[in-house]
């Protein structure tokens, strides 16, 4: 298995993660919060998307957003700022952030997806070893930004997961 088969079956296994815990979910189910600390599913799934969004469009192939190009911020009702997706926002932030339905969070999901696995397929051994130079984490290679953003695809949708337990029980 060639590298850039093994990452797009991590993205293809991760979107398969997160669709089955938002399936059945209502807006409500996505805006709960176990805690007034605590982030909602539907929070924490825009988070992860727009992160994708900016380090595989505009990070590893300084394109624009996806977000922006197809108007998500508008299709969901969310006026972020180039560059927000989440971080370092207050309790008082999430707790405004709208109730949304998965099904929608889905759709600009595929949208992101398709855009990184577009840019994964060209991949190759040199292309990962090229340096790049991330604003918050410094000089790295394109392979450890991409393992970067998997691992924290991952823990977040493991976070979702949870919330899901949280409201619908095991297994449910």
């Amino acid at each position: 298995m060639e590298t850039r088969e093994f990452i797009e079956a991590l993205l293809q296994r991760h979107q398969k993660s997160l669709s089955d815990a938002v399936a059945g979910l209502t807006p409500q189910d996505m805006a709960y919060r176990p805690g007034p600390e605590a982030n909602s599913i539907a929070f924490t799934m825009w988070h992860i998307l727009r992160s994708e969004d900016q380090n595989f469009q505009v990070r590893l192939q300084s394109k624009p957003m996806i977000w922006d190009v197809e108007g998500w911020g508008q299709k969901l009702g969310i006026s972020a700022k180039p560059g927000e997706f989440g971080f370092g926002y207050t309790p008082e932030q999430v707790a405004s952030f709208p109730a949304l339905s998965p099904a929608t969070l889905l759709e600009y999901a595929q949208a992101v997806r398709n855009g990184t696995l577009q840019y994964v397929r060209n991949l190759n051994a040199q292309s990962l070893q090229k340096k790049i130079q991330h604003p918050a984490f410094g000089e790295m290679t394109v392979g450890q930004l991409i393992a970067r953003v998997m691992g924290h695809l991952t823990e977040h949708t493991g976070q979702i997961g949870f919330l899901r337990g949280l409201i619908k029980g095991a297994n449910k």
